[in-house]
């Protein structure tokens, strides 16, 4: 899949790693996904840290092992399910899930990037547990290049038709509680986080009012 990658939303330490992980042939049974896979192909804002995902079962020696290799490597936290630690000082996390992507991976050299479409969906997905400013600036963007009818969309295919499911993501789309605390990600294209609220909060009313028209 053919597609611009904007590399310059990494710090010099994050990119130089990046690199280093490309010519992996393992990294290949992962893909990255997150805000640093959104930034790399909208270049709004930058990006720190990499969240890596798999459908198969994490080999928490065999990765250590390989991490090690690459340079110095620090757990913070693992479990069956994640391998979270930093590598050369940059935060690196594996995942695994049982949930597959829904469009073809960008490639850039060994790394396998998520879609939009599938970051969409599990950006989604996040709005129903907890949602970060860093999640409603990256909300905030795919709705302007989607609207959330598509979104909607895109995470019934990749997580299914739950109604349950879909309205704890609805109604977790407008709570930034939590997200008020934060400081505003460093922004490559400019945007006030009042815009971003104002917008995802008309975005979900035009789409429930849509909805109750049926």
């Amino acid at each position: 899949m053919d597609e611009k990658l904007y590399l310059e939303v990494f710090p010099k330490r994050q990119r130089e790693l990046f690199f280093k992980l490309s010519e992996l042939d393992w990294i290949s049974d992962f893909y990255l996904a997150g805000g640093s896979a959104l930034a790399l192909q909208l270049a709004h804002r930058r990006s720190i840290d990499f969240d890596f995902f798999s459908p198969e079962k994490l080999d928490l020696f065999k990765l250590k092992k390989e991490l090690s290799r690459i340079g110095a490597y620090k757990v913070r936290a693992e479990s069956e399910f994640i391998l979270d630690g930093d590598l050369n000082a940059v935060r690196i996390s594996f995942f695994n899930t049982a949930v597959p992507l829904i469009r073809p991976a960008i490639l850039f050299g060994k790394i396998r990037i998520a879609s939009k479409e599938d970051i969409a969906a599990m950006k989604m997905a996040t709005m129903s547990v907890r949602g970060s400013r860093k999640d409603f600036v990256d909300l905030f963007f795919l709705l302007n290049e989607f609207g959330l009818e598509k979104l909607v969309d895109f995470f019934q295919e990749k997580y299914g038709e739950n109604l349950e499911n879909l309205y704890c993501v609805l109604k977790g789309m407008t709570y930034f509680v939590d997200a008020e605390k934060m400081p505003m990600p460093r922004m490559i294209k400019p945007v006030t986080w009042g815009k971003v609220k104002k917008y995802i909060i008309s975005a979900h009313k035009e789409y429930i009012n849509k909805v109750r028209r049926g």
